[in-house]
C-alpha cells in the first residue's frame, strides 16, 4: 500500500491515487468528480462548524449581576466561584498573582513611608530613647525607599487603561476621617498584563525582575517596619486602618518577599484588583443542575461614579447578587466624607430593591467581612455610636441578627412585586466557608426555580 494512503492528513489522503492506464477522457472525468465532491466535504465541514457556533451561543445561561461598594468584596466572591467550579483555575496564573500581591505589600509599605515624611508621625520627645527610635525609623525609610520606584514602575508596565483615582484606587480606610488614596490598575484584565510581562521582553521584563528582586532585598526592612511599636501607634493615632484593606498582607511580609513565594489560594483570594466600570466573567458549570450551563457575571465598580453604570445590563439578567461590607459603619465614604459608608449601603440597597427594571430579578444578599465585623466589635468599637436605632449588645451575632431584619424590611417594602429574598452572612476570603454558601446559591431554591422555569 502506498505510504501517502497510510497518512492522516486530510491533503495526503485526498484525492485517491489515480487508476493505472487512465486514459484523458477518464482524468478529466475523475478530477470534475474529485472537484465537486471536494465543494460537498467543505460545505459539510461549513456547517458542522456553524451548527457548533449557534449551539455555542444558545446555551443555556443565566446572567448575574453583581453589586456593592467599593472594597465591599464583589471580585473576592467571584474568584470563589472560579475555584470552587474550576479548582484548577488560578494554577496557570500563579507567577502574575505574585506579581499583583507583591504590589499590593508595596503599596502599605509606601503608605506607612508616606506618613513617616509627615513631621507630626515622628517621635516629638527630644530623650535618647526616642532619638534613637526616631534615628531606625529614617534608616528603615532610607532603605526601602527604591520601593516608590517599585510602585511607579508597576504601575506604568501595568496599567489597564491608565491609573484609576478615588475609592477605585488603593483606598486606605480610616475610621472617621479622610482616605489615602493611591492609583491602581483596575480589574482581572491587568492580571493578564502582569502574566504577559514575565513571559515576554514587551512590557519590560527585565525591569518587572529587577522591582521583584527588590523586594526581595528588602524583606527583612518591611518586616522590621511592620513590628516597630512607634509605626503601629502611628496608625492608631491616626485612626488608619490598613489591616481592614483588601490586599493587606504587611504581616506576612516575611513570607510573600521571600525569593521561593507562590500564592497560596488564601492569598489569590486576598488580593486587590479593584473593578472600573463592568466586567464579564462567565462560568461553566460542570455538575448538579446547571451542568454544561454558563453563568455570566457581570461585576460592576463600586465608585460614586461607577454605580449607575449597571443599568443597560439588566436585560435577561435573573439575580443580583448584592454584597453589603457590614464591617464599615464606622467608615466615611471615600468620596463623600460627611456620609457614612453603612448609611450609603443602605440608600443603595433601596435604589436597587426599588428598580422596576429588576422587579422581576431574584436577589441574593451577602452580609459581607464578617470576620473583620467580629474583630471590631470585640475590640469595643460601639456599633450604636454609628447605628442610632441600634438597643442590643455589642456582640456580633445581636449585629448581624439586627443588620438581615434592617436589610429584610428594606427589601419587603421596596420591591415592587413580592419576591424571596435569599441573605448569606460571609467572609469572602474563608474559600471554605463561602464554598458552602455557593452551593447553596447553586441548589437552593432559587437556582431551582430558574431551573423548572427553564431558564437554566
Amino acid at each position: 500500500m502506498s505510504r501517502h494512503l497510510l497518512s492522516k492528513s486530510h491533503d495526503s489522503a485526498w484525492p485517491p491515487p489515480p487508476p493505472a492506464h487512465e486514459s484523458d477522457s477518464e482524468k478529466q472525468i475523475r478530477l470534475e468528480d474529485e472537484r465537486k465532491a471536494r465543494i460537498v466535504s467543505e460545505s459539510i465541514d461549513r456547517s458542522i462548524e456553524l451548527e457548533k457556533s449557534e449551539k455555542q451561543k444558545h446555551r443555556a445561561q443565566i446572567k448575574i449581576l453583581v453589586l456593592g461598594q467599593s472594597e465591599s468584596g464583589k471580585s473576592t466572591i467571584l474568584k470563589n466561584f472560579h475555584l470552587y467550579f474550576h479548582p484548577q483555575a488560578f494554577q496557570s496564573d500563579l507567577s502574575a498573582w505574585r506579581a499583583v500581591i507583591r504590589f499590593n505589600l508595596i503599596r502599605s509599605v509606601n503608605c506607612i513611608l508616606d506618613l513617616l515624611d509627615n513631621k507630626g508621625s515622628r517621635p516629638s520627645s527630644t530623650d535618647s530613647a526616642s532619638k534613637a527610635i526616631s534615628d531606625h525609623l529614617r534608616r528603615l525609610a532610607l532603605r526601602l525607599a527604591p520601593l516608590r520606584h517599585v510602585e511607579n514602575l508597576l504601575l506604568r508596565r501595568h496599567s489597564a487603561s491608565g491609573p484609576v483615582s478615588g475609592d477605585e484606587g488603593n483606598s486606605f480606610p480610616t475610621r472617621g476621617g479622610a482616605s489615602i488614596d493611591s492609583p491602581l490598575y483596575t480589574g482581572w484584565k491587568a492580571l493578564s498584563k502582569f502574566k504577559r510581562s514575565s513571559e515576554s521582553n514587551v512590557f519590560g521584563v527585565d525591569d518587572v525582575d529587577d522591582s521583584q528582586r527588590v523586594i526581595e532585598a528588602c524583606k527583612d526592612d518591611i518586616v522590621s517596619l511592620w513590628a516597630n511599636e512607634s509605626i503601629q501607634a502611628t496608625l492608631k493615632t491616626r485612626s488608619i486602618a490598613l489591616e481592614e484593606q483588601s490586599g493587606f498582607f504587611l504581616p506576612d511580609a516575611g513570607r510573600v518577599a521571600a525569593h521561593d513565594y507562590m500564592p497560596t489560594t488564601n492569598d489569590i483570594l486576598r488580593a486587590r484588583l479593584p473593578t472600573s466600570g463592568v466586567e464579564e466573567h462567565r462560568i461553566v458549570i460542570n455538575e448538579g443542575s446547571g451542568h454544561g450551563k454558563d453563568w455570566l457575571f457581570y461585576d460592576v465598580g463600586g465608585a460614586g461614579g461607577q454605580r449607575a453604570v449597571w443599568a443597560p445590563f439588566v436585560d435577561d439578567v435573573k439575580v443580583v447578587i448584592f454584597l453589603a461590607p457590614i464591617c464599615a459603619f464606622d467608615q466615611p465614604l471615600d468620596d463623600d466624607p460627611r456620609t457614612n459608608r453603612l448609611t450609603a449601603v443602605f440608600d443603595s440597597w433601596k435604589s436597587v430593591c426599588g428598580n422596576q427594571l429588576l422587579s422581576e430579578v431574584h436577589f441574593i444578599l451577602l452580609l459581607n467581612k464578617c470576620d473583620i465585623l467580629d474583630k471590631k466589635l470585640k475590640s469595643g468599637v460601639p456599633f450604636a455610636k454609628y447605628v442610632s436605632s441600634y438597643r442590643d449588645a455589642n456582640d456580633t451575632r445581636s449585629v448581624t441578627k439586627y443588620l438581615d431584619r434592617k436589610f429584610e424590611h428594606i427589601h419587603k417594602t421596596i420591591s415592587p412585586s413580592p419576591r424571596k429574598l435569599y441573605t448569606h452572612i460571609t467572609c469572602a476570603i474563608n474559600a471554605k466557608t463561602t464554598a458552602t454558601v455557593i452551593k447553596r446559591i447553586q441548589e437552593g431554591a432559587l437556582l431551582h426555580n430558574l431551573l423548572t422555569a427553564g431558564y437554566l
